[in-house]
C-alpha cells in the first residue's frame, strides 16, 4: 500500500503542475503575452485580422527544401493595435474560400477566429476565448483520412492576450501587399 504523505504530495505537485500550464501542458509563464498599448478605455468591438505574408522555402536538416509561410495576427481597437508574427511549415496554401467564416459554419464554443491553412493536412491558427483573454493556438492535423475517427489534433499555444471584459470580434483576412482584405465568394 502507498504511504499517504507520498500520495499526498505527488497530488499536489500534479495539482501544482496543472494550475501552471495552459491545458496543453505548457508553461504559462513562458508564453508570450501580447498586453500592450493599453486597450482603449470604452472599446467593444476588437477587430482581429489574419495576414498571409507569402510563402517562401528552407532548407530542412537533410537538405530538403520545406515551404514556410509568415502570418501576422493583428488585433485593432480603435487606434491600438496588438500585433503578433509567426510562421507555418509544409501546410502553406491559403484560400479565402477554405476559411470556416466564408463557409457560414459556426465557430467551436470559445472560439472567435480562425484561419485555415492546406496542402497535407490542415495547419489552423486560432483564438481561443477565456474569461479575460485570448489564446493563440496552431492546431496541426492529417488529411483526414485517418484512424481513429476523428483524426487526432497536436496543438500548441503561443501566446495570451488580455482582452476587457464584453468585448465583441470582427474577423478580417489579408494577403500581404493588397490594400483591400479579402471577401468570401
Amino acid at each position: 500500500m502507498p504511504c499517504p504523505t507520498r500520495l499526498i504530495v505527488a497530488l499536489l505537485i500534479a495539482a501544482i503542475t496543472i494550475l501552471s500550464t495552459d491545458g496543453y501542458g505548457k508553461d504559462r509563464t513562458a508564453l508570450p503575452i501580447i498586453d500592450s498599448p493599453a486597450w482603449p478605455e470604452s472599446v467593444s468591438t476588437i477587430a482581429i485580422t489574419w495576414t498571409h505574408r507569402g510563402s517562401r522555402v528552407r532548407k530542412g536538416k537533410l537538405g530538403e527544401e520545406i515551404p514556410v509561410v509568415s502570418i501576422d495576427l493583428t488585433l485593432r481597437a480603435g487606434n491600438v493595435e496588438r500585433r503578433f508574427t509567426t510562421t507555418a511549415e509544409i501546410n502553406v496554401f491559403y484560400s479565402i474560400g477554405s476559411q470556416r467564416k466564408c463557409q457560414s459554419a459556426p465557430l467551436p464554443r470559445n472560439r472567435v477566429a480562425e484561419l485555415t491553412l492546406e496542402g497535407g493536412g490542415f495547419q489552423m491558427f486560432a483564438l481561443l476565448r477565456g474569461r479575460d483573454e485570448l489564446k493563440l493556438v496552431r492546431e496541426i492535423l492529417t488529411d483526414g483520412s485517418c484512424e481513429p475517427d476523428p483524426c487526432p489534433v497536436k496543438r500548441t499555444v503561443l501566446a495570451r492576450i488580455p482582452i476587457p471584459p464584453n468585448v465583441r470580434f470582427e474577423e478580417h483576412f489579408r494577403i500581404d501587399g493588397q490594400r483591400e482584405e479579402e471577401t468570401c465568394p
